[in-house]
């Protein structure tokens, strides 16, 4: 398989990861699979290619962790028991 090197990009959305975007810091080296289109007239050519980079925060979610909203979450603290 033809491994193809996409530097600082997300394997998965494809947002740039390199240092000074606000990505840098929480990104992940990544890999996946995927198929490369050339197109030549009425021909499509298609080659799979193994993709290395980085995955960037957002898409290191689950779907369920991306629905959270922490204003559901109730919290209470009780400086009488040490609490903040």
């Amino acid at each position: 398989m033809l491994k193809v090197d996409i530097g600082d990009q997300c394997t998965h959305c494809g947002d740039d990861t390199a240092f000074g975007t606000g990505l840098f810091v929480n990104r992940i080296p990544s890999g996946t699979d995927g198929i490369l289109v050339l197109k030549d007239g009425n021909a499509d050519v298609r080659i799979s290619v193994q993709v290395d980079g980085y995955m960037c925060a957002d898409c290191q979610q689950d779907e369920d962790d991306k629905e959270f909203d922490d204003s559901d979450v109730d919290c209470f603290y009780n400086d009488e028991e040490g609490g903040a």
